[in-house]
């Protein structure tokens, strides 16, 4: 009789079931559901080293479906997977967890990645505005009152943070000899003020931009290293599943492929959140090869 103790889940793989009812969709999980998950798992994921991290090709809605379509149809199975030798336990559990952290870390992707950008309204606004005050200066110039090349350095600004800099340094010209010139060109307190206010804005906006940028970068990297989980535990989930079924050689109809293939309509291809549950059979390879695990168990080889 075998009395050996079935080894405990390691550490490191006991992770909560997702905030989802049993008979609810991953692909309608809330906004709180995907945050809770990625959570979970956030600090294994920035454990993983940068050479094993996989190239990410991922449908997130997609991948959803799938996993809930495989841990439905893999439920049966959960005992003998976890006797499997070298086989990570508790996958049927962990997956959906995982593929709710990369729906999280693609809406980051994507909300950071669109953000309200005010510059080109911005720069059509203070325009104008600059034009005026350095004909002024051009004006004061040619009377002697300022440096003719110091002046000739404020024509033509490139880019938005030429044209803030540009602002800012006329109007130290201005103020510096305000006293003198008050009443030398139509220039007034009001639209220095109101120059110097434009230009604040879109300083403002350039920085809201350059963060924005610093912070896709992030998610970016992030949903790289919680797509790369979620394949490589899914790919021991489907040599699990190959090894149970060698005989039937139906693997594909409990651990179907996580990667969406291309549907063809008149020539497009239709791909995104409107992918069923169950995928249709891919007549193609995927981008990113199923991660190796290890040495296959010996027929029949299971944990007592």
């Amino acid at each position: 009789m075998n009395t050996t103790k079935k080894s405990a889940t390691p550490k490191n793989h006991e992770l909560e079931k997702p905030e989802v009812a049993a008979t609810s969709s991953l692909l309608l999980a809330s906004l709180h559901e995907k945050k809770h998950a990625y959570e979970q798992i956030a600090e294994e994921a920035e454990g993983l080293e940068g050479a094993l991290l996989a190239h990410y090709n991922l449908e997130p809605a997609y991948a959803c479906g799938v996993v809930q379509t495989a841990v439905q149809r893999c439920a049966p199975l959960a005992e003998k997977l976890d006797r499997l030798v070298e086989f990570k336990q508790g996958l049927l559990q962990r997956l959906p967890v995982l593929a709710l952290a990369v729906r999280h870390a693609q809406s980051k992707v994507d909300s950071t990645g669109q953000p309200v950008d005010e510059l080109p309204k911005l720069l059509t606004a203070i325009t104008p505005k600059r034009m005026f005050l350095q004909l002024g200066l051009e004006l004061l110039a040619s009377a002697g009152y300022f440096d003719e090349k110091l002046v000739g350095t404020f024509r033509g600004p490139a880019g938005y943070r030429e044209v803030v800099d540009v602002c800012g340094a006329m109007i130290e010209v201005y103020l510096s000899r305000w006293d003198d010139i008050v009443n030398r060109v139509p220039v007034t307190l009001a639209q220095i003020d109101e120059l110097k206010t434009t230009a604040d804005q879109m300083s403002q906006a350039l920085g809201a931009r350059e963060r924005a940028a610093t912070e896709l970068a992030l998610w970016i990297g992030r949903r790289q290293r919680v797509a790369t989980m979620l394949v490589r535990d899914y790919a021991e989930l489907q040599a699990g599943v190959a090894f149970l079924r060698r005989k039937q050689g139906d693997c594909e109809q409990f651990a179907p492929s996580i990667y969406q293939s291309a549907r063809r309509s008149g020539g497009e291809s239709k791909k995104g959140e409107g992918a069923p549950v169950t995928p249709p059979a891919e007549d193609t390879k995927p981008a990113i090869p199923p991660v190796p695990t290890g040495k296959a168990p010996a027929e029949g080889s299971t944990k007592k």
